[in-house]
């Protein structure tokens, strides 16, 4: 619960020295908890002060904030460990005995999330491939542009229709879907070709399964 607001505990302790209710009747007035304006009371008896006690400061990071960089260092080093591992490693190298949650709060601190790795092949930085990219860039920029073709496919299929859906417990859903009839299983495939100055339908490469079908 949200602390009350010191706009409200200045109107519940008004009421309370102008009218001396009972402590029910003032937390039922205020739509607050009768705990609240026992604590609220009892506050301004011993101190003659409507505001909140300060906070404590909670309990200590077990990880505290000149440690941070090193967590950070292990993460960087390790993007793809797990919290337990980077926790192991964490307390070997301090000679600490934190635990996966305490590490999972710290990550969280440095303001590190979980996410899909962005893979790409490790050839990609030699020498060779440089290479060779640097002279395709070069045989590619010596084309004319409106000498290009580009072939681009697409296909559809009868049975896509969704498989999963939601009803009362108990009772089966049922879906309305083709038999799917269609010659070698009612794949369809459109390929079309463009370049700079006109789009033509053409011809897709069909699957074993699936005739072509001319785009239009």
């Amino acid at each position: 619960m949200s602390p009350l607001s010191s706009d409200l505990r200045r109107r519940i302790i008004q009421a309370w020295r102008a009218e001396k209710p009972r402590v029910a009747d003032l937390a039922a007035r205020f739509s607050v908890g009768t705990a609240a304006v026992k604590r609220l009371i009892q506050r301004f008896r011993e101190t003659g002060s409507v505001e909140p006690r300060p906070h404590g400061g909670g309990q200590r990071p077990k990880i505290p904030a000149e440690k941070l960089p090193r967590v950070q260092r292990l993460l960087e080093a390790n993007p793809d460990w797990s919290v337990d591992e980077l926790a192991a490693a964490y307390n070997r190298q301090e000679g600490t005995t934190v635990s996966r949650s305490t590490m999972v709060r710290t990550i969280a601190r440095l303001g590190f999330t979980r996410k899909k790795k962005s893979l790409v092949a490790k050839e990609r930085n030699t020498e060779r491939i440089a290479a060779w990219r640097k002279g395709f860039l070069k045989t590619v920029r010596a084309i004319t542009p409106s000498r290009l073709v580009f072939v681009d496919e697409t296909g559809t299929h009868t049975s896509m229709t969704r498989e999963y859906a939601r009803g009362p417990s108990g009772e089966r859903v049922v879906g309305i879907v083709p038999r799917n009839r269609a010659p070698r299983g009612g794949d369809q495939q459109v390929a079309r070709r463009c370049s700079d100055r006109t789009q033509r339908p053409s011809h897709g490469e069909a699957s074993p399964s699936a005739p072509a079908l001319v785009g239009s």
